[in-house]
């Protein structure tokens, strides 16, 4: 079991400055057991670059982790974790930033944060969706993402992070 934006739980006392944390939980015969593995630093935190954005969660945390999703993403037999990110504040500013962090998982509950290496080129300008599908679709061993979003999916100022096929122009979008 993934939990994010965690500051207690199972195995960890709550504190109210406890930082917003992502924890994974193994099971032993259907029972949670704890302490749970701390998972790698939300994405977003103690990150010089994104010091100045004001967060919902500050000072405690930048990082707002909405969504997890567990699968294979590098095609080893190892689930990894894909997890949903943002920095959010009050009024126009809203979301500022967004990412999907990609925390690979090399065995015994040990995770690293290959976000930057696996997908540099990420517009974390865009918004994320909350409604990701990860499916092996073409039974290719590859994994396709599947995303619904409001408007701005079509506007390639806000999203920018789709594909249109050759002869596929009319009629809407069609993704890789």
């Amino acid at each position: 079991m993934i939990v994010g934006d965690s500051v207690g739980g199972a195995g960890v006392p709550y504190l109210p400055t406890n930082p917003m944390l992502n924890y994974a939980y193994k099971y032993n015969a259907s029972v949670l057991t704890t302490p749970p593995v701390l998972l790698p630093k939300p994405y977003f935190n103690d990150k010089p670059a994104y010091a100045g954005f004001a967060s919902f969660w500050d000072p405690y945390s930048k990082t707002h982790t909405p969504r997890l999703w567990i699968t294979d993403l590098n095609q080893d037999g190892l689930p990894d974790i894909m997890a949903g990110q943002e920095i959010w504040t009050a009024g126009a500013a809203g979301l500022q930033k967004a990412v999907f962090q990609l925390l690979i998982n090399h065995g015994n509950m040990v995770f690293t944060d290959d976000t930057d290496a696996l997908a540099p080129e990420f517009n974390q300008d865009s918004f994320i969706d909350y409604s990701v599908r990860l499916a092996d679709v073409m039974a290719a061993a590859s994994i396709r993402c599947f995303i619904s979003s409001h408007p701005v999916f079509y506007d390639a100022a806000k999203q920018g992070q789709y594909r249109r096929r050759a002869g596929h122009e009319q009629g809407g979008l069609s993704g890789q």
